[in-house]
């Protein structure tokens, strides 16, 4: 994830790093093996693992949704329409933002406890810069 976290920052074609910075959450918020719900699972997870408070989650998951359409948008079919002017930085940040936040934890948590409990009351990293 940090490889390609660095990727997402060496890129000049923004395209390029919404694919990388993507990537980076895969590794960090998917399954081994597992591509179904691909967009469902990292948006609730991201969102889970970054905030406690429900408006600040569904900021974050609205801005995953986005980012992995424009991932798709890439791959499939080779271009990518970005109005807002900071989006490839704000992609980058969450990346970076998720991957301090585990170093804090220690790891990756256990998805599905977390997903089940539904209390995700982790300290934000989002805050602490």
């Amino acid at each position: 994830a940090i490889d390609r976290l660095n990727f997402a920052c060496a890129h000049s074609n923004r395209g390029s790093s919404i694919i990388d910075a993507a990537i980076a959450l895969e590794t960090l918020l998917g399954d081994q093996g597992s591509r179904q719900e691909l967009s469902y699972r990292l948006k609730l997870r991201c969102a889970l693992l970054m905030k406690n408070d429900l408006e600040e989650r569904k900021k974050i998951s609205n801005f995953v949704r986005e980012l992995y359409a424009k991932r798709s948008q890439m791959v499939h079919q080779g271009q990518i329409t970005i109005t807002e002017a900071n989006f490839t930085r704000d992609a980058v940040n969450l990346v970076s933002s998720v991957i301090k936040k585990c170093l804090f934890l220690g790891g990756i948590p256990d998805w599905p406890t977390l997903e089940l409990s539904g209390k995700a009351t982790l300290p934000s990293l989002l805050e602490v810069k």
